[in-house]
């Protein structure tokens, strides 16, 4: 379940059931905010709106945080540099609309590792700076993906446009969705 709330975030916060637990979570910026206070403070007002939703958050097994990058351009992507080869979130590749990352990480580490597959063996600067060519042209398609879901991102955090899309339908499913059996 995805929530929309500018007290939170500008962004989304989240709630994802894990059997019978559920894990929330939202993407608060770190500064104080000087209307809704201290992210902390920001993240109550999720959980008291959740709790009259009827969620039961009394008995929190454990809470942790991190910093969520949130690419506002594609460039915000760094394969590296010298030595260093980036892949996934350290080289800024997460959709911009849903903070999703893994299947960036998997392609372009797939697309780090056909690069280097290539390495010339000879000259090791030389096969550096070649792996370095290949592979920033092998992100091409994923910094292209990047650069689209930057307008999702638009619909999705602006509020008035938001909420045409959700008065008018626009982008919903459309006819009866199929029924999915999960497995772990």
């Amino acid at each position: 379940m995805a929530v929309f709330d500018k007290r939170v975030t500008d962004y989304y916060s989240w709630v994802i059931p894990k059997g019978n637990k559920i894990l929330i979570g939202a993407a608060i910026p770190a500064e104080k905010s000087p209307k809704y206070g201290t992210a902390s403070q920001r993240f109550e007002y999720l959980k008291e709106d959740l709790t009259i939703k009827g969620f039961d958050l009394s008995c929190p097994l454990k809470r942790q945080g991190c910093r969520l990058l949130r690419p506002r351009a594609v460039g915000s992507v760094n394969s590296g540099g010298g030595r260093v080869f980036l892949a996934g979130e350290a080289a800024g590749l997460i959709s911009p609309s849903s903070s999703e990352g893994i299947s960036f990480a998997m392609r372009s580490g797939e697309k780090l590792a056909k690069a280097m597959g290539r390495l010339v063996k000879s000259d090791k600067k030389k096969a550096k700076d070649l792996i370095h060519l290949r592979y920033r042209q092998a992100l091409r398609p994923l910094k292209l993906s990047i650069f689209l879901k930057t307008f999702k991102s638009f619909v999705m955090y602006t509020p008035l446009v938001r909420a045409m899309v959700f008065l008018t339908g626009a982008l919903s499913i459309k006819g009866p969705v199929k029924s999915r059996k999960w497995s772990l």
